[in-house]
């Protein structure tokens, strides 16, 4: 099992270093047309400008597994505000009876008020592997409200170790370990 290679996925995770160079290049043409008036540096300008507009276009159509696991773990944060169960359990691999016990205990005791993930996620893919899977590595700021009974705390930080298997109906989550909700953490992620 070895975690896949990002040579390319550079352009298509994050456009930004593409608009920055472009935006240097076109700067210094600019300038230079100005200066000089050659008007084979407008051609060159609108060149640079024709294919930056290709690689932000071609960053928005295409999405990278990154950013369909970073859906996944969205997706389960907003069913969590929403302490919607259902929703929640349909994010949940149906074969991992002990995350959805997990999720279950949890959700019955708490109203989830706001989730904030303060750092990661930090990801790494296995796509050698059938099917591919991801491990995630977080830490979330939790605020809740008891659903029964007093609480000593009303939030925290969790962090998560986790697990997610790409399936047809897209990234579900495997296997989780997080340290409880009702107390803070200060590992910080490697």
């Amino acid at each position: 099992m070895r975690a896949t290679s990002n040579e390319m996925n550079w352009l298509f995770n994050d456009v930004t270093p593409v608009l920055a160079v472009s935006a240097l290049l076109e700067v210094v043409l600019i300038f230079a047309l100005l200066r000089s008036g050659n008007k084979r540096l407008l051609f060159i300008i609108i060149g640079i400008a024709v294919v930056c507009a290709g690689c932000v276009l071609i960053e928005s159509l295409v999405e990278t597994e990154k950013e369909r696991v970073e859906k996944a773990i969205e997706k389960t944060r907003q069913a969590i505000l929403t302490n919607d169960l259902q929703q929640v359990l349909r994010t949940i691999d149906p074969d991992s009876r002990k995350l959805q016990s997990m999720a279950d205990r949890y959700l019955s005791r708490f109203a989830v008020r706001s989730i904030k993930i303060t750092e990661g996620p930090h990801l790494r893919f296995f796509t050698k592997t059938v099917p591919p899977y991801a491990t995630v590595t977080l830490n979330a700021r939790f605020d809740f409200d008891p659903s029964k009974g007093a609480l000593a705390y009303r939030g925290g930080v969790v962090r998560v170790d986790a697990e997610l298997r790409q399936f047809s109906g897209g990234w579900k989550w495997t296997d989780a370990k997080f340290s409880s909700p009702l107390t803070s953490t200060r590992n910080r992620i490697p």
